[in-house]
């Protein structure tokens, strides 16, 4: 793989999985993580929403950064799957205690999206 004229990963063996634009899944998922938590802590005072949101942040960051910047495409993808799995329960967490608010219904989509989509391309990618 080598750079694109915008910075992609393209992808010129044919042997291996393209994952020339994943990254920016989890880019945007780190995005909305921190600004949800901010929003919670904004909101509510709540220092476990912030440092809640700015991990998870963390973590869709790592993944994004292993996808777009290194040929670590297997360990980035399972790393958004772990940072979906973790978002999803959070937000389903929170909608159990009774949590109003769009905020843990956004965790549990997004990170449903994460979990599927980084699990999926992971699995493409475990052999590479």
């Amino acid at each position: 793989s080598s750079r694109g004229v915008f910075g992609e990963l393209v992808n010129r063996d044919s042997t291996r999985p393209n994952s020339a634009m994943a990254h920016h899944l989890a880019m945007s998922s780190s995005f909305v993580c921190a600004g949800a938590g901010a929003y919670g802590y904004w909101k509510t005072g709540s220092t476990p929403s912030l440092l809640g949101g700015f991990a998870l942040s963390a973590i869709f960051s790592s993944s994004a950064y292993l996808c777009g910047q290194t040929d670590q495409q297997f360990a980035g993808h399972v790393t958004g799957a772990t940072g979906g799995a973790l978002a999803a329960s959070i937000g389903f967490s929170r909608i159990q205690k009774g949590a109003k608010g769009p905020v843990p219904k956004v965790l549990v989509g997004l990170g449903a999206v994460n979990l599927l989509y980084q699990g999926m391309k992971g699995w493409e990618w475990k052999d590479n």
